[in-house]
């Protein structure tokens, strides 16, 4: 079986971090402290749903602005 995923290291600002990157698309998945969960997490991914093709809409990261648990318990609070 061909591998679709790849985990490397990147340097940022004298820190580094390990990317899962995935292979066909270039893309980068998801980055980790550690090697250990990065190279979990790749082995996780070779038989996810994608196949390798991850759409790029998947990986935008989503700002939250409102704390919606916060909203819950003020609406219903006694």
């Amino acid at each position: 079986m061909m591998k679709k995923y790849n985990v490397v290291p990147v340097e940022i600002n004298g820190d580094y971090v390990w990317e899962v990157l995935e292979i066909a698309t270039h893309q980068v998945i998801d980055s980790f402290f550690f090697e250990e969960d990065a190279i979990e997490f790749a082995e996780t991914l070779e038989d996810s749903a994608f196949e390798g093709w991850t759409p790029s809409f998947i990986l935008r990261k989503v700002e939250i602005i409102d704390d919606i648990n916060q909203r819950f318990s003020s609406v219903f609070q006694n």
